[in-house]
Order: C-alpha cells, then structure tokens, then sequence
C-alpha cells in the first residue's frame, strides 16, 4: 500500500507500532515514496545483473563456438599442410623421374634433338642441365 506522506506513515506506526507487521500477515507492503524509489532502484539494478548475466552466457556460448571453429581450422590447415608436403613429394619423385638416372626422358628427348629432330621448342635450359643422361651427344 502506498503512503504518500511519509510523516503520516510515521505517526500511524507510532500509535499503532504493531501496523506495519498486521499489514506484512495480510499480504501488504506498506511504501512511501523513498521506498518506493529505493524498490525502484533495487529492482533496476536485479534487471541489470540478469541481462549482464544473460550476456555473460552468450559470451560463454559464443566463445565455446568460435574455439571449436578454430580448432577445426587449425585441423584443417595441417591437413592442407600434410597434403601440400606430399603434393611436393610427388612432384620431386616425378621431376627425378623425367631428369636423373641412366635414360631418363629427358635425356632421351634432347638426343633426338642432337640427331636432327627439328622442334620449334627447347626445354627449359635448367632441366637439360639437370639432366645426367650419358647418352646425349654434345
């Protein structure tokens, strides 16, 4: 119940001080303005820690997200990173095949070359001088 005269609350306590508890058994609060501008505030900082909790979770929720996301990005680049490590072994296997060893293609393209073939192409100067086929006439 509200008391918009906080003196005339005061006077009725007084003369009466079982009042206020008689109200408290019957269900009511009895309020003045202070009071009621107190409640005010105490409920408006209750609000204000359940929405900052409220934020708090969606931090929590968000930041569990985003680092399960990182840790599949991070899984993901080492795949890609085992994957170009074996794309460059392959490569190297192939380039020794076409370059080194005894009749390697190289070596035997660049033969034909010397025994009259006429292409309208070279090779790049750096595989021929790579290649270490005994066959090629100089």
């Amino acid at each position: 119940m509200f008391v918009p005269i906080e003196s005339a609350l005061t006077l009725a306590l007084d003369s009466n001080p079982d009042l206020f508890q008689h109200a408290l058994d019957n269900r009511v609060g009895l309020v003045t303005p202070n009071l009621v501008n107190i409640a005010l505030r105490t409920i408006e900082n209750f609000w204000r820690v359940d929405r900052q909790n409220q934020n708090a979770q969606e931090i929590a929720d968000q930041a569990g997200k985003l680092y399960d996301k990182f840790v599949g990005f991070i899984d993901a680049m080492l795949q890609v990173g085992t994957r170009l490590g074996q794309a460059k072994d392959e490569h190297d296997q192939a380039m020794r095949r076409l370059s080194t060893g005894k009749n390697n293609l190289i070596g035997k393209v660049e033969r034909l070359k010397k025994l009259g073939v006429g292409p309208a192409k070279s090779l790049p100067s750096q595989l021929v001088e790579g290649s270490n086929d005994s066959t090629i006439a100089h």
